[in-house]
């Protein structure tokens, strides 16, 4: 009779257990699925904080770049009016917002390329030299007539359409650039080919002949000059 009250018992008290522990594991695997949902929640919110912050990092290095890019026509439309003292037919605003944006798509220095126009015509977009040369940058018509098989937004059917400032500058520029590209980035030689003639640079530096240096020197010296004009306005 002892020993079946006993069995009864153990019966009784491994139902308790079994049902105690039924219930701690349903209370683990609740409480497993409330964290992992705790923690997919606090992913998501620190992947869209994230999100937020690159998003604004984003805008501000926009904000900066506008702001960094409109300084330089301010200032580069302060140095032309300087040289021209606004005697000029052109507006010397689009012709410095299209100085710095070419010169940027082109990561080219746009107080160089000022120096460029400076050194080929003084700010005379209808400037021809005896070589046919023609217009702020001094642009060849054939060589346009190259350079605008590369550019989309540049259709030149005659050469007259060299006198437009705008037209002019935005071929001298990719011009430029072209020369650059051409000799690995050095400034000097593109500065000398893009009066010499890459063809003739190309002659005396293979047959070792002496480079001439004059008008790269009026470049940098009309460099420095712009540096100081724009430095105390």
């Amino acid at each position: 009779m002892v020993i079946k009250n006993n069995l009864y018992f153990m019966k009784d008290f491994l139902k308790v257990i079994f049902f105690t522990l039924l219930i701690f594991s349903l209370y683990i695997n609740t409480f497993t699925i409330y964290l992992f949902d705790t923690i997919n929640k606090q992913e998501f919110n620190i992947n869209k904080a994230e999100s937020k912050m690159a998003a604004l990092i984003e805008e501000k290095e926009k904000a900066r770049y506008l702001i960094s890019k409109y300084n330089q026509i301010i200032d580069i439309n302060n140095v032309l009016i300087y040289f021209t003292n606004g005697n000029v037919r052109y507006s010397t605003m689009d012709i410095a917002y299209t100085i710095v944006d070419e010169s940027r798509k082109n990561k080219i220095d746009p107080y160089l390329v000022l120096s460029l126009i400076l050194t080929e015509s003084s700010f005379n977009h209808r400037s021809i030299s005896r070589k046919g040369a023609i217009g702020l940058m001094q642009i060849l018509p054939n060589t346009a007539y190259y350079i605008s098989k590369f550019k989309d937004d540049i259709d030149i059917s005659h050469k007259k359409e060299l006198f437009d400032p705008i037209t002019n500058i935005k071929i001298g520029v990719s011009y430029f650039a072209y020369l650059l590209k051409k000799y690995n980035g050095n400034i000097k030689y593109a500065i000398i080919a893009y009066n010499l003639g890459p063809s003739n640079l190309n002659y005396r530096l293979r047959k070792k002949k002496k480079v001439p240096k004059f008008y790269y020197n009026r470049v940098i010296r009309n460099y420095q000059l712009i540096s100081n004009v724009k430095n105390s306005a």
